[in-house]
């Protein structure tokens, strides 16, 4: 046996049996009464907020990042492309929605482009910053309640690549 997967079998064995915690369990619960399915047959859930967890203003570091981000894409036509793109996508799949000032929004969710003009792939990639903390210190992910691990385990993951002489995995 490899040192690799006698390290994983001591780890299991003291480990025992897991449990749920409180929070875990709060959230399934949120999960199982309020997900749906729409027409094309996505998700939905709204997100699972903790109680008692108040999200201050992000609007001043939205704005920071959004100027940033700006003199980004004036130097780059080809990000810029795909940026607007992507916003456009966005706003199409009702994912986003235009504010103006009289509506009194509070928190906007800071996002950024990781952009790889090399990529065979993916050129841009938008990333939403939940980590970002509002002016009250506190983040969106702050707010969320953290579900249970849905993988298994990596002893699990490492006996069943012993069952079989050819194993395929991928990537979604």
């Amino acid at each position: 046996m490899s040192n690799l997967l006698q390290a994983c079998c001591k780890l299991k064995l003291l480990s025992g049996p897991t449990s749920k915690s409180k929070e875990e369990l709060e959230c399934e619960t949120h999960f199982m009464q309020t997900y749906r399915r729409d027409n094309d047959g996505k998700y939905i859930i709204s997100l699972p907020l903790k109680e008692n967890i108040q999200l201050g203003n992000s609007i001043q570091i939205a704005k920071q990042r959004l100027d940033s981000l700006w003199k980004r894409v004036n130097k780059d036509s080809s990000m810029a492309n795909l940026y607007c793109n992507f916003m456009k996508e966005y706003k199409e799949l009702g994912q986003m929605q235009k504010k103006d000032n009289s509506d009194n929004v509070k928190y906007v969710l800071p996002h950024h482009g990781v952009y790889r003009a090399d990529s065979s792939t993916t050129k841009l990639r938008v990333v939403f910053d939940t980590s970002a903390a509002s002016t009250s210190g506190v983040s969106l992910n702050n707010c969320l309640m953290k579900g249970g691990v849905v993988q298994d385990d990596l002893f699990s993951i490492l006996l069943r690549f012993r069952k079989n002489k050819v194993v395929f995995t991928a990537d979604v």
